[in-house]
This record gives C-alpha cells, sequence and structure tokens, in this order.
C-alpha cells in the first residue's frame, strides 16, 4: 500500500492538487463556448451597412439653411424587412426603427460588453454615452423579426 495516504497533509495537498487542475478550462474548450453563443442570434435578420454620411457622398445641391457642415454622423442598416437609421452626436448614440414600433435594443461591443435599452412605440432610442470601438446592435422588435446590424466602428 502506498503510505502518502496515510498522511493527512499529503492527501489534502493532492486533492488540492485534483480540484486545482480540474478549474484550469483549456483556451479550445473556452473558445468553443463562444463560438457557441454567438448562434444564439442566428435567426436574426441581418441587415447590412447601406448609407454613412462620413463615407457616401454628399448630394450636388446648394446648402439652403446651414453655411457649415453639421457634426452628426448618419448611418442606416438595411434588412428585407425593417431598417435601422442611426445618429451619432457629440455625446450619444440616437437611433430609431423602420418602419416604427417598439423593441428592445442591445449593443454588442466586440470586446463581449453589452448594454439594453427599449426602443418607444416610434421605434426611437438612445445610447449614452457614445460606443467606443467596434460595435452591432440587434433589435428584437415586437411585432417582427430580430434585427442584427453588421459591426461597425465609429
Amino acid at each position: 500500500m502506498d503510505d502518502r495516504w496515510h498522511d493527512d497533509e499529503h492527501l489534502l495537498a493532492a486533492l488540492a492538487e485534483s480540484l486545482s487542475a480540474a478549474e484550469a478550462v483549456p483556451a479550445r474548450v473556452v473558445a468553443l463556448g463562444e463560438a457557441a453563443f454567438d448562434w444564439r442570434t442566428i435567426d436574426a435578420e441581418l441587415a447590412a451597412l447601406t448609407y454613412d454620411s462620413a463615407v457616401d457622398p454628399v448630394p450636388d445641391e446648394p446648402a439652403l439653411v446651414r453655411a457649415e457642415v453639421a457634426s452628426l454622423r448618419s448611418l442606416r442598416f438595411q434588412a428585407p424587412a425593417v431598417a435601422v437609421v442611426l445618429e451619432i452626436t457629440d455625446d450619444a448614440l440616437v437611433g430609431q426603427i423602420l418602419p416604427p414600433r417598439p423593441a428592445g435594443v442591445s449593443l454588442m461591443s466586440s470586446i463581449g460588453e453589452g448594454t439594453d435599452v427599449e426602443a418607444d412605440d416610434l421605434g426611437y432610442f438612445v445610447f449614452r454615452p457614445v460606443p467606443r470601438g467596434s460595435f452591432r446592435l440587434l433589435c428584437r422588435t415586437r411585432p417582427g423579426p430580430e434585427l442584427l446590424t453588421s459591426w461597425f466602428q465609429l
């Protein structure tokens, strides 16, 4: 018989070693878990960026009222049945779901952080402060399909 099992100190050390080994999750298992989590939005309609005021040309029309360019950025994400229009100001990300309807809106960052807000009956919602880095929106419209925007960065 093995003599080390007669000493309680050795037994406790062996148990501690086995528990610490069980706590260390292999990186591959963590990656598989994260990939499975991404599938939670598989049924959402993907909305592509169709307009970005920072990239798309301004129409060749004379300015009727403004003497200078406005300091906000406009984006439009379009899916077959639903669109999301966003305006980025100095202190907020303001959006509207079109056609207007209530919804839960989640802002998901590329580092895994998220923020949830509710869109009102007219589809309006606001995120404060303006998110930094890459992010996307998941809109759970009522009634209607879920809408997932492509990733974008401000």
